[in-house]
């Protein structure tokens, strides 16, 4: 069984070789190593061009199918080369000195302009980050204006002024208080003006407070009028002076002679409501007084006398003790003796440690429900500026009126501490002061103040900027002239002439500003500079007209007529408020030397007559426009002239050259429409008629070659449409 299965396998395997070895019908073919490799080849090269062919025939009809040639690309791809870019050019051979010359040339040029991009990127990534950063800061000085010491423009319905008619006809933002308040201060300006002796604006604020039936502001004025017996420091430093040993002893006399006087008249009135029971008589004197008050024991007497300032009637009740308290009786004689005797070190080291206890919590007070009481115990001790600061601040500003014209009557009397700069916070501290003295922004508070009825009552307004007239801004200009002229520039133009003037001819008339005895012409300056930084250029120009800055005011003008010469007028716009602006400027300035540039007349009087030719062209007034453009010169109506209008072009200010296009577009429009309207007129002399057809295409042909050779480039469509035009007409 097992040899079978061999044999089995051993016929199958002789039969698998013969097939092998070819024993069929085909001739068996032996190769060598070389044919194989020879044959391999050659099928392979066939493969390959059948599959590029292949490829080749579905490209072509990939693209064939889209109207492509695909061997024409291919040619058109060969025969690319690459382009001059601005890189930099290959070195040159030194010995080529043309070449070389010419390479450093233009390598010199591409440097530049390459320098030029990144300085105009840096220089506009700057200005913008300059003006973000100030409406920033603008921002900030609002908010902050807003949260140190609120204005009228806050939402408070209790403290919200009412708008009040005077004499029936003027309508004023001042309360009662306000206008009664400015009425003085108006009075004071002037003495000022007139150079004359200078009331107390301390006794005239106390006069107005008369009026207002309120006895806690008549308290507070006689308070105030109590403590500022103080000398005064007109150039010096009321912070250092303050801080002095003598004046601050003043300061504590005055306020303790203030405090017993205060408490004698509180004595006088319980003992008046209670007459039966005092039992006072009519004896005069502060004993009598005390003894009607309290009567007995002798210590409540003693004590009430020295509290009411008079140490004669404390010594009088000892006295009446015999010889008893004989200590305490040598001390009053020797205080009556001399009042001015400095005090122990101990007791003075106290009396400086009370003084000089500043910070007292507002909380401990209940400062925003008694603020004139806190007030009080600031101002006694000598804090005059945290005073102020209180309350203006204090009870939702229900007494900033008040506190302004105390910071008002102090600074006119050389007793307030200011801040160093006019942009500092309403209350400062310089690090150079003692602890804890802190400096009022005065600038500030009245700029707070005077926010809710300057555009009402500018006349009251300036009566409280002329206080600021000893003070610099940020930038060394006079602190009233520089408000001043931010007043104006915030204002209503009716408020601009009330404030400096108008023009009359080729004069000024004066406003309110030229009583004050300041320089109108640097406040109209800066107020039109401030305008042209924001970019409100008609009100600017107004204002450099104001000053008689003629080459501003042409300059500002033309940027503008520049811009709107080719609209069409509507009632209202821009355009035509600046024609009747250029109108009026070209009568006054006719026979002035005025005193700008000859090429920036020229282009204000080109720009004017252009806004005559856009406005008679609108109108379909084309002969008039045809004589306009002819008369001022600034384009040829004739092949002859194209040489002579394209130098006269090298003059034109850019202001000018900008609307050449609109200019050549309304001149041939002009031209085809007549060409058009002529060519369908009823045939009359035939002559006539083909010579006016010609020398409309002449006047054509001399502005489509005008164009072509003028020295700038023009945009594409105003050529095309001009060429276009241009063989309509033939």
């Amino acid at each position: 069984m097992g040899d079978s299965d061999l044999n089995e396998l051993l016929r199958k395997a002789e039969q698998m070789a013969a097939d092998v070895e070819g024993n069929g019908e085909l001739p068996q073919v032996e190769r060598n190593l070389r044919q194989i490799l020879d044959g391999s080849n050659e099928i392979w090269s066939q493969m390959t061009q059948t599959g590029s062919q292949d490829n080749q025939v579905q490209a072509h009809l990939l693209l064939g199918s889209k109207g492509i040639d695909l061997q024409q690309i291919s040619q058109k791809l060969n025969s690319l080369s690459t382009r001059r870019t601005f890189e930099p050019l290959d070195p040159i051979a030194d010995t080529d000195i043309p070449s070389f010359l010419k390479n450093e040339k233009e390598n010199a040029i591409l440097s530049i302009i390459e320098q030029v991009h990144r300085d105009t990127f840096e220089q506009n990534r700057a200005q913008t980050l300059e003006h973000i950063l100030g409406e920033w800061k603008q921002m900030r000085t609002e908010i902050m204006n807003s949260m140190t010491a609120p204005s009228g423009e806050l939402v408070d319905l209790r403290g919200t002024p009412q708008r009040t008619k005077i004499a029936g006809s003027i309508t004023t933002n001042l309360t009662n208080v306000e206008a009664a308040y400015a009425k003085e201060l108006q009075n004071y300006n002037e003495h000022v003006l007139k150079g004359i002796s200078r009331p107390s604006l301390f006794v005239c604020f106390a006069k107005a407070a008369e009026t207002f039936n309120d006895k806690k502001i008549v308290d507070m004025w006689q308070m105030v009028k109590s403590m500022v017996e103080l000398p005064p420091v007109p150039g010096g430093d009321q912070i250092k002076s303050r801080t002095s040993t003598i004046v601050e002893q003043k300061i504590v006399s005055l306020a303790r002679k203030y405090l017993e006087g205060r408490y004698k008249e509180f004595m006088n009135a319980i003992v008046n409501e209670n007459l039966a029971q005092a039992k006072r008589g009519g004896i005069p004197g502060t004993l009598p007084l005390v003894k009607s008050f309290v009567d007995r024991p002798l210590w409540p007497l003693v004590y009430y006398c020295i509290r009411a300032g008079d140490l004669k009637a404390a010594l009088q009740c000892i006295n009446q003790c015999g010889e008893a308290f004989h200590e305490f009786r040598t001390a009053l004689e020797e205080a009556i003796q001399d009042p001015h005797r400095r005090p122990s070190p101990r007791s003075e080291a106290t009396l400086k440690l009370h003084y000089r206890t500043r910070k007292i919590s507002e909380s401990y007070y209940h400062a925003h429900e008694q603020p004139l009481l806190y007030f009080s115990m600031l101002f006694l001790t000598g804090q005059f500026e945290s005073a102020i600061e209180f309350l203006a601040r204090g009870a939702g500003a229900k007494h900033l009126c008040h506190a302004v014209h105390l910071a008002a009557a102090m600074h006119e009397h050389s007793l307030l501490a200011t801040s160093q700069s006019v942009v500092s916070p309403l209350m400062s501290v310089d690090p150079a002061d003692k602890h804890p003295a802190k400096r009022l922004n005065f600038a500030r508070l009245i700029l707070l103040y005077v926010k809710r009825f300057e555009a009402s009552d500018p006349k009251e307004t300036l009566q409280y900027l002329f206080l600021l007239r000893s003070m610099k801004d940020p930038y060394d200009r006079n602190m009233f002239a520089a408000s001043v002229a931010e007043m104006v520039v915030e204002s209503p133009v009716n408020n601009r002439s009330l404030l400096v003037g108008k023009l009359d001819k080729d004069r000024r008339l004066p406003g309110l500003v030229d009583q004050f005895q300041i320089n109108t012409e640097d406040i109209i300056n800066i107020s039109a500079e401030t305008l042209y930084k924001r970019g409100i250029l008609e009100d600017a120009i107004m204002m450099y007209d104001l000053a008689g800055n003629h080459e501003k005011v042409l300059s500002l003008i033309c940027v503008l007529l520049a811009q709107i010469v080719s609209q069409r007028t509507s009632p209202g716009s821009l355009r035509s408020r600046l024609q009747v602006l250029s109108a009026d400027i070209s009568s006054r300035y006719q026979g002035l030397p005025i005193q700008a540039p000859a090429e920036l007349v020229a282009s204000f009087y080109t720009l004017r007559d252009l806004m005559v030719f856009f406005d008679q062209f609108h109108n379909e007034q084309y002969q008039n426009a045809l004589r306009t453009i002819a008369e001022s010169k600034l384009l040829p109506l004739n092949v002859r002239e194209v040489d002579e209008r394209v130098t006269a072009l090298k003059h034109v200010s850019p202001e000018v050259s900008g609307t050449l296009a609109d200019v050549l577009l309304a001149t041939m429009t002009i031209l085809y429409r007549q060409y058009q309207k002529l060519k369908s007129s009823d045939p009359g002399d035939e002559i006539a008629r083909e010579q006016q057809l010609k020398d409309l295409r002449q006047q054509a042909r001399a502005l489509t070659s005008f164009a072509g050779t003028l020295p700038y480039r023009m945009p594409n469509e105003t050529n095309s449409k001009l060429v276009q035009m241009e063989i309509l007409m033939h």
